[in-house]
């Protein structure tokens, strides 16, 4: 499959079972004639890999090994909009204390990877202008992080990484996948109806100036302040929760057609055979799927959505998890890394 000669391959594979990150499970009765193949795996006991996925108010933390267990996981509240440092701290401060509790602690830690709501330069590990990031913009995520963890850093945005751990759960059959996170973040896809509303990118009518979570709890905060300032105080108190529930539920349908015209657009670009809804959190997401599936179906073209399928995120909260531990995420790098000639540094 690489295409190189056996010898390489072979000496390659002795490097990775002599330095512990490949262990021999067996061989693989071969076609024809010839040896049995071996077979290896990547060895659980080679080092821990330390994983963060980071929205506006949480991040979740895991910590797995070389095998892709996890070890112990947690859900730490933050606000993204103190800035990197306090933030970086505290996800590092928590991963050290959660290790300790691990079968593995004090295994070395082979790698860490993060994920970040908003655009990434992964190369340099740095956030390129992230509209709901205040003050992240080029700063050196991957070299801070690493400077306390003493191993890679890996940055990435979330939802490339949780689209990649999705992809890996469902059937070949099923992708391509488009996989659309609903959260404080959206996307910047432009939808009708919104040129007059400003998105925190600068733009105008982009669908997370109208559709995210945070959209919704501003156009929310901003009717019932009308409504306060307009209502006598005996009435506002005894409806009030039943016309903010109301409100919520009609702002969340309004959404939801916002979403559903930009994933109708997206299904004519890319022509998928999934669309998953996912996030930081699945219940906006399982809000709003009625109200995408009928707009996608009805805008789309019919042949387009003849087999697609929509659904909410079957890993969830493991998503990130998933790809941060799979062959092309963390191990992956780290072979490639490791298989490098050493002439080549």
């Amino acid at each position: 499959m690489t295409g190189l000669p056996r010898a390489v391959v072979a000496a390659r594979v002795s490097e990775l079972e002599a330095s512990g990150v490949l262990q021999l499970v067996g061989t693989r009765p071969g076609v024809g004639r010839g040896r049995p193949a071996e077979q290896f795996e990547l060895s659980a006991e080679f080092g821990v890999v330390l994983i963060a996925g980071v929205s506006v108010n949480r991040a979740h933390i895991a910590i797995a090994d070389f095998a892709q267990r996890i070890l112990a996981e947690d859900t730490l509240a933050l606000d993204i909009g103190q800035g990197p440092v306090p933030v970086l701290d505290a996800i590092t401060t928590r991963l050290a204390e959660l290790s300790q509790t691990t079968a593995m602690a004090g295994a070395p830690l082979q790698a860490m990877v993060i994920g970040l709501p908003g655009p990434v330069d992964p190369g340099h590990g740095r956030p390129v202008r992230p509209p709901i990031m205040p003050g992240w913009d080029d700063f050196p995520v991957a070299t801070h992080l690493s400077a306390s963890v003493k191993c890679r850093v890996i940055v990435e945005n979330d939802a490339n990484i949780r689209a990649l751990g999705e992809a890996r759960a469902v059937p070949e059959d099923q992708l391509p996948m488009v996989y659309l996170t609903i959260g404080a973040g959206i996307g910047h896809i432009r939808v009708p109806r919104a040129d007059d509303v400003v998105c925190v990118c600068g733009n105008v009518g982009c669908v997370e100036a109208v559709a995210s979570t945070s959209a919704i709890l501003r156009q929310l905060s901003e009717q019932h302040t009308c409504l306060a300032s307009h209502s006598q105080p005996t009435l506002m108190n005894s409806h009030n929760s039943c016309d903010r529930a109301a409100s919520v539920v009609r702002m969340i349908r309004k959404a939801a057609i916002e979403v559903g015209e930009a994933v109708a657009m997206l299904v004519h670009v890319f022509n998928p055979k999934r669309i998953v809804i996912g996030g930081p959190s699945l219940k906006p997401a399982m809000t709003c799927l009625a109200g995408i599936c009928s707009v996608v179906y009805q805008r789309a073209h019919p042949l387009a959505t003849r087999n697609l399928m929509i659904g909410n995120s079957s890993l969830g909260e493991s998503a990130g998890l998933a790809d941060a531990l799979s062959p092309d995420g963390v191990a992956g790098i780290y072979l490639r890394a490791h298989c490098t000639p050493s002439s080549a540094g």
